[in-house]
């Protein structure tokens, strides 16, 4: 082997590490952004769940910083929509962005009973809602022996349309 060949080599064996070098330090820059945003999402679903079990009360917050991890901030805004009895509430989970990084943010939308309106019992409505929400009640069977043993459409569960193992 000649000199030129070696320092070829060399040259070709230090630009191959430097492109691997590249391709990790981007892989772990992703790995840690896909982390951040998993993080992100998990505490927006937290708070939004406080809020709609009523463990907290439903007030438009900006800029807070959260209880489960004061590094996030985080909004909760409320609009009326065109449904009546219904309120959109919008929750954003945030992080203030370092020098250099992408800005993180994960928002949720989810609509609620209007917490100002109370429901008349006296009307109806409520008996009306029980109804339908229970099951029906099972028929006398017409000739099918086998019974519901996939699908989504029986009491017996399965995966929507049929499909399944």
């Amino acid at each position: 082997m000649s000199l030129l060949e070696v320092i070829l080599a060399l040259a070709i064996f230090g630009l191959s590490m430097g492109a691997i070098g590249q391709l990790i330090r981007l892989g772990l820059k992703s790995a840690g952004f896909a982390r951040d945003l998993t993080t992100a999402q998990l505490l927006c679903e937290s708070r939004l769940n406080e809020l709609t079990a009523g463990v907290t009360p439903i007030e438009t917050v900006q800029d807070a910083p959260l209880e489960l991890d004061p590094s996030w901030l985080h909004a909760v805004s409320l609009r009326q929509i065109q449904t009546q009895g219904l309120v959109e509430i919008r929750v954003v989970v945030y992080r203030e962005p370092q020098a250099g990084a992408r800005p993180l943010e994960f928002a949720l939308v989810r609509w609620i009973p209007d917490p100002g309106i109370t429901i008349d019992e006296g009307d109806g409505t409520q008996q009306e809602m029980q109804d339908f929400t229970q099951p029906p009640t099972p028929s006398a069977p017409s000739g099918n022996t086998g019974g519901n043993t996939g699908g989504g459409t029986g009491n017996t569960g399965g995966t929507p349309g049929g499909f399944g193992p």
